[in-house]
């Protein structure tokens, strides 16, 4: 199974009522994602957000902790914020928020990619190659319930403004 030629994906959104810019300033800031993320635990951004803005993000999985370098690829303000982690050119995921307009509410989209770069997940999956399969979709499950979590959190966290 090859990452880089089929990443695996997911997608998770909730609506709110909140306006566009309060739910903006929410999903762009990866400050506010640990209050809803049981991994991400806290996030350092070195400057303003845009094109090329470096954060590093502090993960933890049980007893696991690590640093997680990041570098935003795309910023389009009220509409699409995405970040990259590791290398730019060979990332181990990219990462998306989006805000979608639908008249009366908002959409608030986060999207997932995992490449092949290496990664503690690709490293399980080459310990256990038989199992490879189960160990990325048990992954993506986790991942897809924490994105879930994190994008109702945010959507809260908007209306509550």
């Amino acid at each position: 199974m090859d990452l880089d030629l089929n990443p695996a994906t997911a997608t998770v959104s909730t609506t709110s009522t909140a306006s566009r810019e309060d739910l903006w300033e929410v999903a762009s800031n990866p400050g506010a994602v640990p209050a809803f993320s049981n991994e991400l635990q806290a996030v350092r951004i070195e400057g303003p957000i845009g094109v090329g803005t470096v954060f590093e993000g502090d993960q933890r999985r049980g007893q696991t902790g690590w640093t997680t370098t990041s570098t935003v690829t795309e910023f389009e303000p009220l509409s699409i914020f995405s970040w990259s982690v590791g290398d730019v050119e060979r990332p181990v995921s990219s990462w998306t928020f989006e805000v979608i307009d639908h008249g009366d509410h908002r959409e608030l989209r986060q999207s997932l990619k995992l490449f092949g770069a290496p990664s503690g997940l690709k490293i399980a999956m080459e310990q256990d190659p038989d199992n490879a399969e189960a160990i990325l979709a048990g992954r993506v499950a986790e991942l897809t319930a924490n994105m879930q979590a994190t994008v109702e959190g945010l959507a809260a966290l908007a209306e509550s403004a």
